[in-house]
């Protein structure tokens, strides 16, 4: 097989990871109850953020920003993402309305961008570590040094995410809620593993993501913070490791339309909340079992009228991100 062939193959594994994580987002979101309070819930959010983020890592070409301007940077996003980010957060502070006291639309608007609508903190967040590696990238901070500078990052800013100073200023509020630095290790991670010749993952590679989800059971009934805290980080730089070898050596099964969702990722990430918005409003969340039939029903709806939708190029390019 040519070297072409198999990066064709490995980028399909990588979107069939992708599209996979976002159904598990899309499955995080229709489920009700605080993550407390479902222990699926509690299963998903324990693992699809930090490794769809350390594929995104993976998947960033940092030398290929090494030398640009920081202007240059921003343009390099400017139609991919932060266009069609920015007509989402508009988007949805139309859908949902002000928020609080905040009558004055203007003042809405810029809450609205800086504090982003439930789910939307994605994207300030990945440009804020696209940045952030580029300025390291700037002054010459090695691979392996930048996953500890991450490491120490991430653990320090989850740790006071966890414990909230009593007197923490709204900027420390800012960083903490809308680019979340505790994600920057699994991005980091990545980017390592891009650099690395990946081997193909032993039996034992495969047990820890599966001890470490019996921990995120287990500490569901019997919280403990530290601990909760270390097997989020061991389940998933191991979750990411295991994955992108996977992927490297072709051991994840084709299946097209999981493909077409990853690689399609962005616009159904940013919309598929309107599905939920549309059933919360109209059929309510008393009965759950006809709100989660309902939910999943109009979600597939979403994603036939957005195939469509991708057809219209002002759309595709400027809304999606395509």
């Amino acid at each position: 097989m040519s070297q072409l062939a198999k990066s064709k193959m490995r980028l399909r594994n990588i979107d069939l990871l992708k599209g996979g994580l976002i159904i598990s987002v899309i499955l995080g979101h229709v489920l009700q109850g605080s993550v407390d309070e479902s222990i699926w819930r509690t299963i998903i959010y324990s693992f699809h953020m930090p490794l769809f983020i350390g594929i995104s890592g993976f998947l960033f070409n940092v030398d290929s920003v090494a030398n640009v301007s920081l202007i240059g940077l921003i343009k390099k996003y400017a139609l991919r993402i932060i266009l069609p980010w920015t007509i989402a957060v508009v988007g949805y502070y139309l859908i949902t309305g002000p928020q609080g006291d905040d009558s004055n639309i203007i003042i809405g608007l810029v809450k609205a961008f800086a504090y982003p609508f439930y789910h939307l903190w994605f994207i300030p967040g990945f440009l804020s570590w696209v940045v952030l590696t580029w300025l390291f990238k700037k002054i010459n901070v090695s691979g392996k040094h930048l996953l500890f500078v991450a490491l120490l990052i991430s653990v320090g800013t989850l740790l006071l995410s966890a414990n909230p100073m009593d007197n923490q200023n709204p900027i420390t509020d800012l960083i903490l809620h809308t680019f979340r630095p505790s994600y920057y290790f699994f991005f980091v991670l990545g980017l390592v593993y891009r650099s690395l010749d990946l081997k193909r993952p032993q039996f034992w590679e495969y047990i820890i993501p599966v001890v470490g989800f019996g921990g995120v059971i287990y500490l569901f009934y019997n919280p403990n913070e530290l601990l909760s805290a270390s097997i989020f980080f061991v389940l998933n730089a191991s979750l990411i490791s295991v994955c992108l070898k996977a992927s490297a050596h072709h051991l994840i099964l084709e299946w097209r339309s999981i493909e077409w969702i990853g690689l399609n990722s962005l616009g159904i990430y940013l919309w598929h909340l309107i599905p939920i918005l549309i059933c919360k409003s109209v059929i309510g969340t008393d009965d759950l079992a006809l709100f989660y039939a309902a939910t999943i029903l109009l979600e597939l709806v979403f994603i036939i009228v957005y195939r469509y939708l991708l057809r219209i190029d002002f759309l595709r390019k400027y809304v999606f991100g395509m």
